[in-house]
């Protein structure tokens, strides 16, 4: 990866946030792992309702788990909102387990 693509992905990420949204309630790795110890609260939401609420700005992405890194492609060059995104939307697949 060349530096400057390097840096300007390194903008790219740092002007993004990140929400997490899971589609059920019931999943005790995630009450572990994201709701304190579960001790946190859910919030129930439509997708539909939520997503017709968003900016154009907002991407909403579901995210991948896989086994390999995130491949960027030549056409990520010039887009590095998009390749931030790429990134951003996988995990490695043994720590989604």
């Amino acid at each position: 990866m060349e530096p400057q693509f390097a840096t300007k992905l390194s903008c790219g990420k740092s002007k993004l946030g990140i929400a997490c949204f899971t589609e059920t309630h019931e999943d005790v790795l995630m009450w572990a792992h994201y709701a304190s110890s579960y001790s946190g609260m859910c919030l129930s939401y439509s997708g539909y309702e939520l997503e017709k609420g968003l900016s154009d700005r907002v991407n909403l992405v579901r995210l991948a788990y896989v086994d390999g890194v995130p491949v960027l492609e030549p056409r990520h060059a010039s887009r590095t909102d998009k390749a931030a995104i790429q990134i951003l939307s996988q995990k490695k697949a043994q720590l989604g387990t």
